[in-house]
């Protein structure tokens, strides 16, 4: 379970002390993982200074106990209805302001709050008033989060129950002593329904509030945030439901705001990862599309709404409105909408590009999603992109077609590697409960999932052998962990200390006797068995990011930060061949199963980045034998299939493709 949109900003707030303004942008707009590329002038649209001085006049003003000005402040802010230039609610701002200190060094994230609280206290103590009473409900929900902390019900200790009962109790009894003033304020019946998560309030208590919220400002955003939080599965919701409660908000303020909180719900629920994609059973893109398009008829002038417009286009495959949704942006990237500017070029690329495969077979569009990776399964018949999230998909290496699609919430998709026989996937799953990670096993046909190992730490990489006996990471202390297969009833592990905190990558030899690492500028082979390392040697050029062993077992790739693949004998580290390219260098690279040819993806840090290219090494005669354009930026994972017909890229203009491997 996850802590509530508020406290969730509060946290990220205060724990990282970052700017007050970003995360006031994303609490109130919730912005997504946008995608990336463009040939138009990307000018930045900064966040305005309002929010950060809001900020600091309303603390300093608690601090100083000047509590008549803050309820002036608070009544002026009431009466005019008055936004920021971002056109958040300073009324909202205001609130957030008063439960949002700054913490120092030595003190801690929870006892922050708790002097906070006490802070209002004693404003509640000695000029007790609705503006007091509010501030200080949600400063004790704030508590009560603190003390809950953010794991699963099952991690929450007795003691941290108590401490989060006794904060709502306190916070429930303020609100209510708030609620005898009747003051038109939407921040009470907001911060009520902070506590309907922690304190399982019936969904009807929940509408109810969110009633008396849309009565007072029916384009409020930051509740239906609270809600839909609150009608999450992981919560007190059914799987689907949110589609549910998308229509009834829409149906119930249709008059005032349209489809709008259709749009609103339909991207939080994108947000909390419920969903991917529209569908007939789903979310329907032509009502998101339509909430977007009231939003802007009330806030014409709001960035933010075109860029989502955009984001949401792309996932729709509906490159007319995003072109139109860009050309109202007028290049303009806001910090509030784009998780990166990257993100902002890949959308924007994909927008005016044709969508035709070109030289390849099929493109599969993964709506703004940003795969670093990718795999054939299922001896060919499969591919699958690795992104980091909490769903696993696969599609048709013929069509681009999406096969099958599953949700392994609470883990998140971590790590992706395959055999080069097609038979075998292995899975990363990073485990909520302590940040670890489990490595699983997937037989081609699905009839089969087998726990292979786990680790604490995070880690660099992670590879199979060729033949699927064997997987190997690079765990992020500096150490290789292999686990053996074939051993049973259980994989046993082997560790290989001091390979280096910064190693990039690995391969596994053929037969499963050694293991190959990069580091820096260098490339180290291991021997499995005695832990020890064979032999070291200094490539071309740095950093090195990959290694690749040839199917064959007889040489070595190296590749990275430099123009040129290189080949090398692993049983000398002597170098076999160079093969020249024209580019900045490559982030990825495979052998072809006879070992015949080497395929890379190259990459440029040039800006905006330009498209990635294919290139088709021929290790016998050591040339270029092909080369294959399409991708509208760098590259920066490759697969090859088993039967060595066909070959997939990962580029991070957030697609893949699948190319025919040149004959002679």
């Amino acid at each position: 379970m996850v802590p509530s949109i508020f406290c969730f900003a509060l946290h990220i707030l205060r724990r990282q002390k970052i700017c007050f303004c970003a995360v006031m942008c994303w609490l109130i707009f919730c912005p997504l993982p946008f995608p990336a590329w463009g040939q138009v002038k990307i000018e930045e649209l900064g966040l305005v200074d309002d929010e950060n001085e809001l900020y600091r006049q309303v603390n300093q003003l608690l601090l100083d106990r000047q509590y008549e000005q803050l309820e002036t402040l608070a009544q002026k802010y009431r009466d005019e209805k008055s936004q920021t230039q971002l056109e958040v609610s300073k009324l909202d701002l205001f609130y957030i302001s008063l439960t949002s200190p700054t913490r120092g060094q030595s003190q801690s994230y929870r006892q922050a709050v708790e002097d906070r609280v006490s802070q209002l206290e004693t404003w509640v103590s000695e000029r007790p008033s609705y503006t007091a009473q509010v501030a200080l409900g949600w400063g004790l929900s704030d508590v009560a989060w603190a003390a809950r902390g953010g794991g699963l019900a099952d991690t929450i200790t007795n003691e941290a129950s108590r401490a989060m009962d006794d904060a709502c109790d306190r916070a429930e009894l303020v609100l209510q002593e708030a609620a005898s003033h009747r003051v038109q304020d939407a921040a009470r019946p907001w911060a009520e329904m902070t506590l309907g998560n922690l304190r399982s309030y019936s969904p009807q208590r929940m509408r109810k509030l969110m009633k008396e919220v849309s009565t007072i400002n029916p384009w409020n955003r930051s509740a239906i945030g609270a809600l839909v939080n609150y009608s999450l599965p992981r919560w007190h919701g059914e799987p689907g439901g949110l589609v549910t409660l998308a229509d009834d908000l829409a149906r119930d303020q249709q008059q005032e705001t349209g489809e709008f909180n259709y749009a609103l719900v339909a991207d939080l629920a994108y947000e909390y990862g419920e969903f991917r994609r529209f569908s007939k059973d789903g979310f329907d893109w032509k009502r998101v599309r339509q909430g977007y398009l009231d939003w802007a008829r009330h806030s014409p002038d709001l960035p933010i709404i075109w860029g989502k417009l955009a984001f949401y286009a792309r996932i729709a495959d509906d490159r007319e409105t995003a072109r139109d949704a860009f050309q109202r942006l007028q290049g303009v990237y806001s910090e509030g909408c784009w998780e990166t500017k990257d993100r902002f070029q890949q959308c924007l690329a994909w927008a005016f590009d044709d969508g035709q495969p070109g030289q390849a077979e099929c493109i599969i569009e993964l709506g703004g999603e940003h795969p670093t990776s990718v795999s054939f399964a299922n001896h060919g018949r499969q591919v699958l992109p690795y992104i980091e999230s909490t769903w696993v998909s696969r599609y048709s290496p013929q069509t681009g077609k999406l096969i099958k699609e599953d949700r392994i919430w609470p883990n998140r998709f971590s790590g992706l590697t395959a055999d080069s026989l097609g038979k075998y996937m292995f899975l990363a799953l990073s485990r909520p409960s302590d940040g670890g990670f489990n490595i699983v096993r997937i037989d081609a046909a699905d009839t089969e999932l087998k726990l292979v190992g786990s680790t604490d730490d995070s880690f660099q990489a992670l590879t199979a052998s060729p033949t699927g006996n064997a997987v190997a990471m690079i765990a992020e202390g500096g150490q290789i962990r292999l686990w053996d297969l074939t051993s049973e009833p259980t994989p046993s592990l082997t560790v290989i200390n001091d390979v280096g905190k910064d190693s990039q990558s690995l391969a596994i030899s053929p037969d499963g006797k050694f293991v190959a690492s990069a580091r820096g500028q260098t490339v180290t082979v291991w021997d499995v068995k005695s832990r020890k390392a064979l032999r070291t040697w200094n490539t071309l050029g740095n950093p090195v990011y990959g290694v690749r062993w040839a199917p064959d077992g007889k040489s070595i790739a190296s590749f990275g930060w430099h123009p040129s693949v290189q080949i090398w004998n692993p049983d000398n580290g002597q170098q076999i061949a160079e093969l020249k390219g024209d580019h900045d260098g490559y982030f990825c690279g495979e052998f072809t199963p006879d070992s015949q040819l080497f395929i890379t993806g190259t990459f440029s840090y040039a800006r905006p980045n330009p498209p990635g290219e294919v290139i088709v090494f021929d290790l016998g005669q050591n040339t270029i034998r092909a080369r294959y354009q399409g991708h509208r930026m760098s590259i920066c994972g490759m697969a090859v299939s088993a039967e060595g017909n066909r070959f997939a890229t990962a580029s991070d203009d957030g697609s893949i493709r699948v190319w025919a491997v040149p004959t002679k």
